[in-house]
């Protein structure tokens, strides 16, 4: 499929703390305060605004609470223009003590021409 092409890198943050709240923020996934026990969700939109066909593969980066993330997607073959939503959960477990915790999403992007119609 070739080399990565492109890294785009997003970073990522959690409180847990003893209230729910929640934060908003462009070009960053921020999943604000959540309770022990508690779950957020976030989506980030990825548009593949090449004129290649893109494969984008999703890496979470996250030292202490890595195990709690889940994305519904971790592989993305996207044609030029296409959009896809891909959704981020954090599953807090009970047990985790309050703090803030913090990491990145890293996007690997390779892309490769489309076949010329003269030549299929």
């Amino acid at each position: 499929m070739g080399s990565v092409q492109e890294v785009l890198e997003l970073d990522m943050k959690l409180q847990v703390g003893n209230y729910a709240g929640f934060a908003l923020g462009e070009n960053k996934i921020d999943f604000g305060t959540v309770l022990p026990g508690g779950h957020a969700k976030r989506e980030v939109v990825i548009t593949n605004d090449d004129t290649r066909k893109g494969y984008f593969q999703i890496r979470i980066e996250a030292e202490d609470w890595k195990e709690w993330i889940v994305a519904d997607d971790r592989w993305l073959s996207l044609k030029p223009g296409e959009t896809r939503k891909i959704s981020f959960h954090v599953n807090v477990p009970g047990a985790a003590r309050l703090g803030n915790y913090t990491g990145s999403v890293k996007v690997m992007v390779r892309r490769i021409p489309l076949p010329n119609r003269e030549n299929i």
